[in-house]
């Protein structure tokens, strides 16, 4: 089953340092492994200006909003990753992910998006998750994680501390209810 496109929500029993409490967004996800963005932790040093300056593109930005840059995963920790909502970028630069969340890691699209006069809802991440074959899939057997629909709500709206609970929420679960302890029937 293609799970693309998914929350993943980490269980309480996960106390991975990357991944407890975690909420990643699933942008791949086949028999050849499955990649992902933390969507709920942002790097408490690293805002944008920051990032546009040390891509040294600033002369081309003029946005002058601080939104935070997040830890998308601890691979590719020198790798930019904008997650989307725009029609910015073409196929070859951009993934669709589903119909409303779309993945860059062009920095054109990325200049685009931060010149255009159209809002879009951004996260912008340093680094991804990613696991081997089978890997994902065995976690998920393990009760090291639940899926979760996307929707641009929980992806974009919600303050970072609010979206695990209101991941857990939309599957009728109370978060104080969840345990850290799984079993098999």
């Amino acid at each position: 089953m293609d799970l693309s496109g998914q929350l993943l929500v980490a269980m309480p029993g996960l106390n991975d340092r990357y991944f407890s409490r975690s909420v990643v967004l699933l942008c791949q996800h086949s028999a050849l492994g499955s990649t992902g963005l933390v969507i709920n932790k942002p790097f408490k040093e690293a805002m944008l200006k920051e990032l546009i300056k040390a891509m040294d593109i600033e002369e081309k930005i003029s946005h002058d909003e601080d939104c935070p840059v997040y830890f998308g995963g601890p691979v590719e920790s020198n790798c930019v990753f904008l997650l989307h909502n725009s029609t910015h970028g073409s196929r070859e630069d951009t993934k669709f992910i589903n119909e409303s969340l779309k993945l860059s890691h062009s920095v054109d699209v990325l200049v685009k998006i931060f010149t255009s006069e159209t809002p879009s809802k951004i996260l912008l991440a340093i680094g991804h998750a990613v696991w081997g074959p089978g890997q994902l899939e065995r976690e998920l057997t393990e009760n090291s994680w639940l899926t979760v629909n996307s929707s641009e709500r929980l992806v974009f709206d919600l303050q970072n501390g609010q979206k695990w609970d209101a991941a857990v929420r939309s599957l009728g679960i109370e978060p104080d209810r969840l345990s850290g302890v799984g079993g098999t029937a």
